[in-house]
């Protein structure tokens, strides 16, 4: 709407960065619509709960309209439930001495 526009307009003037959280894409056009209104958007992807089809459809969906995706998030990863010989493998290992 213009009066979201003019506040965005207006939270520019103040602020370096302004971040929207929004519902997802393939939800309701809310991050399509505001998407169009600012630099960039970030997809989040949360692990083993959406499907590589979604994925593509949500950044298909935003880039249709002109939104620029600027990154993603991969978020809920569980590294040690995931197998070492998929890829994902992820290791870290640490020692104290006492002196």
């Amino acid at each position: 709407s213009k009066k979201m526009e003019a506040l965005i307009s207006e939270m520019e003037k103040i602020y370096d960065y302004i971040i929207f959280d929004t519902p997802p894409v393939s939800v309701v056009t809310d991050a399509a619509v505001l998407g169009r209104l600012t630099d960039g958007a970030v997809l989040v992807i949360r692990h083993k709960y959406v499907t590589i089809e979604s994925v593509k459809l949500a950044k298909q969906s935003l880039e249709s309209v002109g939104v620029n995706i600027i990154g993603t998030v991969l978020n809920r990863f569980d590294f040690k439930g995931v197998a070492k010989d998929n890829g994902y493998y992820y290791s870290y290992e640490y020692n104290y001495q006492h002196v």
